[in-house]
């Protein structure tokens, strides 16, 4: 552990006091963000004994992360409200309602098929929680993966047609 600095639970690059992770308070095991590291690989080409390949370079968008925590939420405790809240401004949020999994749908106008997706509809109703008195789970994240989460959410809704963007005061998007 050279190349990291742990203060309190937080986890910084050693060289420019970049934050990376945190420790969990559990395990107490080191877990680094994913969404800011590159994965570097040699593609191997056929024919070739490992000299001859290319570098592959695989970046993961932030949002992923809350993705991975929705599919297994929803998974094994079948739990479809949450909260998402901006870790560094709790007054920045979205209520998500996961609708529906294993969706697929086809988005002509950027030509993109989604296979075994989420069906995710959201809004920014503070009330909501409130008044139904749904039970949900509360889901704090730092703000690159809340703000990358939130776009991605609007960018495929935009993309729906018109009449499928909304549902009620729920916008539609999937994941």
């Amino acid at each position: 552990m050279n190349s990291i600095n742990i203060d309190s639970n937080y986890v910084y690059c050693k060289n420019c006091g970049y934050d990376i992770g945190i420790v969990d308070e559990d395990s107490h095991l080191v877990k680094i963000w994913k969404y800011d590291l590159k994965l570097a690989y040699e593609d191997e080409i056929e024919g070739c004994d490992g000299d001859g390949g290319e570098l592959e370079i695989e970046k993961f968008r932030p949002f992923l992360q809350i993705y991975e925590i929705l599919l297994d939420s929803v998974s094994s405790t079948a739990i479809r409200y949450y909260l998402i809240q901006d870790q560094a401004n709790d007054g920045n949020f979205l209520n998500i309602w996961v609708f529906n999994f294993g969706v697929e749908i086809k988005l002509l106008p950027i030509n993109f098929e989604f296979k075994d997706c989420l069906k995710i509809m959201y809004n920014k109703d503070l009330n909501f929680f409130k008044e139904k008195n749904n039970t949900f789970d509360t889901i704090i994240v730092p703000s690159k993966v809340f703000n990358d989460f939130e776009q991605i959410l609007k960018d495929i809704t935009i993309n729906l047609p018109i009449n499928l963007r909304k549902m009620t005061d729920w916008s539609v998007s999937y994941l």
